[in-house]
């Protein structure tokens, strides 16, 4: 027999939601109903940014990912190529919050390897909807996370916040580029330009 959450989510999709919740309630499919458009916006920014920059010479380029160089710009704009690609309408959104990787530091995340599913942690939905105040939200979270998938690059967390970011970007650059936050930001940084 289903549970209560789970007959909810079914029957959403079943009246023509185009994303897939699990476990979601009302107030929390209206948040993603609202966030998954403005992160979709943060991806196309992001790679019509990358797309005006062939040098990643770019400040907004180098406060992300560092010193100029081809190489790594390229690998970023095939990981904004990538992620700009989903849909991200299309994508499951798990709000469970269910496994051992949802701690209180933890807003979201994905298994590489399972392309489209996105585990919602709690710290999720203490996230502001979009980055108009802060760098980090509901749905520059989603672009975070899109980067994770092995389809689309398979980032990593080195670093989260935007201050560790940006130093990142100063001392690790080929680490920088790889970063699924440094991807968050300049996405987020994109779309405010």
């Amino acid at each position: 027999m289903l549970s209560h959450s789970a007959f909810l989510a079914f029957v959403v999709c079943a009246v023509g939601a185009s994303a897939a919740f699990v476990g979601c309630s009302p107030a929390q499919i209206t948040a993603l109903d609202a966030a998954i458009p403005v992160a979709q916006t943060y991806a196309a920014a992001a790679l019509d940014q990358i797309n005006a920059d062939p040098t990643g010479s770019m400040p907004g380029y180098a406060a992300w990912f560092g010193a100029p160089s081809i190489a790594r710009r390229n690998l970023v704009l095939q990981h904004f190529a990538l992620v700009n690609g989903n849909n991200f309408q299309n994508y499951i959104y798990d709000c469970t919050g269910a496994g051992a990787r949802c701690t209180p530091n933890v807003a979201a995340y994905v298994d590489a390897n399972t392309f489209g599913t996105v585990n919602l942690c709690a710290p999720y939905w203490t996230l502001p909807p979009d980055s108009r105040e802060t760098f980090q939200s509901q749905a520059s979270t989603i672009v975070h996370e899109a980067t994770h998938f092995a389809a689309n690059g398979e980032t990593r967390d080195y670093k989260r916040t935007v201050g560790d970011c940006q130093i990142l970007a100063l001392t690790r650059p080929d680490q920088a580029v790889m970063n699924a936050a440094s991807h968050e930001y300049f996405a987020v940084q994109s779309a405010l330009v």
